[in-house]
């Protein structure tokens, strides 16, 4: 169980950081290269448009292709990210 929460703690601190600089859409190689796992999600979110997201926390991801991500924050109320420090 500490190695799912520890991959699931990284993928959303990746996400958070690539947030937090208004970056938006990334390539798949790039959040590979960071470490991110793509097996490692906590639930799916759908948006109004109907689109399913992927999520790790607070922060969703979709392929938009296939190579490119779409990032999203859903919020800070239910997982602040600091409760997700240190890893």
């Amino acid at each position: 169980m500490k190695i799912i929460n520890k991959k699931l703690k990284k993928n959303a601190l990746i996400l958070d950081k690539l947030i937090s600089h208004d970056i938006t859409t990334v390539k798949i190689d790039l959040l590979r290269s960071e470490g991110f796992d793509f097996v490692f999600f906590t639930h799916e979110h759908t948006v109004p448009a109907g689109e399913k997201y992927k999520c790790c926390y607070n922060y969703g991801y979709h392929h938009i292709d296939h190579d490119d991500i779409l990032l999203i924050c859903l919020g800070e109320a239910e997982y602040p990210i600091t409760l997700l420090k240190p890893l």
